[in-house]
Parts: C-alpha cells; sequence; structure tokens
C-alpha cells in the first residue's frame, strides 16, 4: 500500500496526522525516542527476510480459504524458513569448522 503523502507540512512526523487509526498514533508517539527508532530498523534485518523467504518459495497468495487451512498453510511455511535455518547454520558450521548445533 502507498504511503500517504502530509496534507501539512508543519505536522511533525512524530504527530498523529489526522487519519490515523489509534494504533497508528501509539506507533507515531513510540518511535519518537531514539531506541524504539534503533528497533524498528531492526525490522529489515530479520522481518523483512522472512517476507522475501515466502516470496522466494512462490507462496505470494495464500492458495486455501478458511481460517483452520490459512494457518495449515503458514504452518508450513513457518516450518520451511525454520529448516532453512537450520540446514544453513550445518552447512555454514562445517564450512567454518565451527560446532554444529545439536539438540537432544
Amino acid at each position: 500500500m502507498p504511503q500517504r503523502k502530509p496534507t501539512s507540512s508543519d505536522r511533525s512526523p512524530d504527530q498523529p496526522a489526522q487519519h490515523d487509526t489509534p494504533q497508528v498514533a501509539a506507533l507515531r508517539r513510540r518511535m519518537e525516542e531514539p531506541e524504539n527508532q534503533q528497533r524498528y530498523r531492526q525490522r529489515a534485518r530479520w522481518i523483512e527476510w522472512v517476507n522475501a523467504g515466502w516470496r522466494n518459495r512462490d507462496w505470494r497468495q495464500v492458495p486455501v480459504r478458511g481460517r483452520k487451512k490459512v494457518r495449515a498453510v503458514a504452518g508450513w511455511q513457518a516450518m520451511a524458513h525454520n529448516f532453512g535455518c537450520i540446514f544453513r547454520a550445518e552447512a555454514l558450521a562445517a564450512v567454518f569448522g565451527l560446532p554444529a548445533l545439536r539438540t537432544a
């Protein structure tokens, strides 16, 4: 969804806009703090990578209807992501001579 442009140039980005929902207004207030801005920047490092993995596995749309089926598809997606992380970690450990992760 494209980002809306502010209609008034005198409003700070931290101040709620007229069209903001209460949740967005609360986010704007939280984003005034530098530590929250830093935490939000980490989103690209973690969340967007997961979303890219979803698209790379050609799951652009949920191919089913109904809450139970959507939850099942999302579970498969999460499992595919987690297994990819595990296998990647083991491969990197082997390449760099690090101890592999063992779960028992």
